[in-house]
């Protein structure tokens, strides 16, 4: 018998579950989303009358790790893989989905371990628990289900939809919820809306530094009836025949200020504050107790000015300066002074969300790192409840030897597992690139989609590589690769925007060649600079920070 058909899975936290009964459960996600980590439920702690009001607010993670000890097969393929990949043509995943869908994906009835903070109106955390639980009453939302009904959109601006090799299907039809919620769910939407927005100020007067990337979404279909390229296993004997090209989907938006509070949306500020919240909660719980885990952290550059200085000194002034928002060329700056994101097994300040402690726990379906989180927790929860004593001591030296993973063994693991989580970033952006090249190459070369006849061009950096440099096409949000302006014509300088025309598509090398024709606009030094893409891309690989913000980064964000 094998093990989908009989998994055989046995909860090593039933004891200590909480059953969570009729409390509403919030799983805000893509309709398209198979895998639910998340949920999201508020309570009131006080009265409604008192003049100092305080909430509970409960993070609800799916629990794999309750029914895989860490060296179940299952486990050992997670800690292979390191997290699921997710590319335009295929998924990859860490587990298995009969496993995931059919056992911890977050529905009802099923078991969550539950990261809760008791906040006050200015988004302080209070009070703190970690419980095993069991949700019953669960609704499922779509990020602009949530804007709606919160009724705080703001305008996104305008789609821009790119498609070669025919029409895609259609998405398939979804029944929305939201006619059906009761009032009471609007309120504890708008409560987790409110609550999100404090402790964004909250991080915010901490140093907390805050972008939207508006990454480009690429669907491929070489199958009308399913999305991605169909699997062929290897086969030596003969050949396969492939007829026609695949339908590739680019959706994007005009390149718009990452740092401007209006690229957020109100499920985006709700869904990133609630989940580093539960990632703070985890990991200031787990240092109470001197449990070595997985933190993250920014270790600052030796030659470079403190980040909070750099902050006090230069960025809150341009921002006051600013109506709020930092400046373009003042945001890349502290992103250096910032420094680099580390794996380490001991608290570290992670000064660009501004968190003293921080690690990611809120996917432990699709990245081994949140299932050693939750593996060590539940270790802990399991010994408080034994001995019915708390483990939260001073004490560095304290035994531990109750924990599934040792501080010399995460060492060891931290070794592998961050430069894993870098390849696999980079495999991903390389991927979506790959096939946005695919795309361009067709519209551009074969006149299967149509394209801008010239496109704005930002220049975000200094620096030649032969004779093109890095720009941004503010029409298509996509980086592009400009040429050296005709002998004797204006310079180009950092901030302009050139109007160029698109010449070559290599998907080879993965160039797309613009000509400048003319220089548009010069930035200034005093204007609000709205435009950056490449440059910010890549400093956000190399601080761990590819989500980072956004739900169209999907992304595989920072919690």
């Amino acid at each position: 018998m094998d093990m989908e058909s009989e998994p055989d899975f046995k909860d090593s936290m039933a004891h200590l579950r909480h059953d969570w009964g009729s409390l509403p459960v919030y799983c805000i996600d893509g309709a398209s989303a198979h895998e639910i980590d998340d949920g999201l439920s508020v309570e009131r702690a006080n009265s409604a009358d008192s003049a100092s009001p305080e909430w509970w607010a409960h993070i609800h993670i799916a629990n794999p790790t309750a029914y895989l000890p860490r060296d179940h097969p299952m486990s050992k393929m997670a800690r292979h893989m390191g997290e699921s990949v997710y590319m335009p043509e295929r998924a990859y995943m860490m587990l298995p989905r009969w496993a995931t869908q059919g056992h911890f994906s977050l529905a009802p009835d099923r078991p969550c371990l539950t990261f809760s903070a008791r906040l006050n109106e200015r988004g302080e955390i209070i009070e703190q628990k970690i419980r095993s639980g069991l949700i019953r009453n669960v609704t499922r939302l779509t990020p602009s289900e949530v804007t709606q009904i919160v009724g705080l959109n703001r305008n996104q601006g305008e789609e821009v939809v790119l498609t070669v090799g025919g029409k895609p299907p259609p998405a398939p039809e979804r029944i929305s919820p939201v006619s059906n919620l009761k009032p009471h769910d609007v309120e504890n939407l708008k409560a987790l809306q409110l609550l999100a927005e404090r402790r964004a100020t909250f991080r915010n007067a901490a140093g907390g530094l805050f972008f939207n990337v508006q990454k480009p979404e690429v669907a491929v279909w070489q199958s009308y009836n399913k999305t991605g390229l169909g699997w062929d296993h290897p086969y030596r004997n003969g050949s396969r025949i492939v007829e026609g090209d695949p339908i590739i989907r680019a959706t994007t938006s005009p390149l718009r200020n990452w740092f401007s509070a209006a690229q957020n949306t109100s499920a985006d500020i709700l869904v990133r504050e609630m989940m580093l919240l539960a990632c703070e909660i985890s990991t200031a719980w787990c240092a109470e107790r001197q449990i070595p885990t997985i933190y993250r952290g920014s270790v600052a550059k030796a030659d470079l000015m403190p980040a909070e200085a750099f902050y006090d000194s230069t960025v809150a002034p341009a921002m006051a300066l600013n109506d709020g928002e930092m400046p373009l060329h003042i945001a890349l700056d502290y992103l250096r002074h910032v420094g680099s994101i580390v794996l380490t097994t001991k608290p570290l300040k992670h000064r660009l969300l501004g968190l003293n402690h921080y690690g990611k726990v809120t996917s432990p379906l699709r990245r081994y790192g949140d299932m050693i989180l939750h593996w060590q927790i539940e270790a802990a929860l399991r010994e408080e409840a034994r001995t019915d004593t708390s483990l939260v001591t001073s004490d560095p030296d304290a035994s531990r030897s109750f924990l599934p993973f040792s501080e010399p063994v995460l060492k060891t693991i931290i070794l592998g597992l961050q430069p894993r989580e870098s390849i696999v970033s980079r495999a991903k952006a390389s991927a979506e690139q790959f096939w946005i090249n695919m795309l361009l190459f067709r519209a551009h070369h074969y006149g299967e989609a149509e394209l801008p006849q010239t496109l704005r061009c930002y220049v975000p950096q200094a620096g030649w590589a032969g004779f093109s440099l890095n720009v941004v096409a503010e029409e298509l949000n996509l980086d592009f690769r400009m040429t050296r302006p005709e002998r004797g014509t204006v310079a180009v300088m950092v901030g302009d925007v050139w109007e160029c025309k698109l010449v070559s598509v290599n998907c080879y090398d993965t160039f797309r060649m613009v000509e400048p024709i003319r220089l548009v606009s010069r930035y200034d030094g005093r204007k609000k600079n709205s435009n950056t893409h490449t440059l910010l891309l890549k400093l956000a690989c190399y601080l761990d920070l590819t989500i980072a913000f956004s739900s169209s980064l999907n992304v595989n964000q920072l919690w």
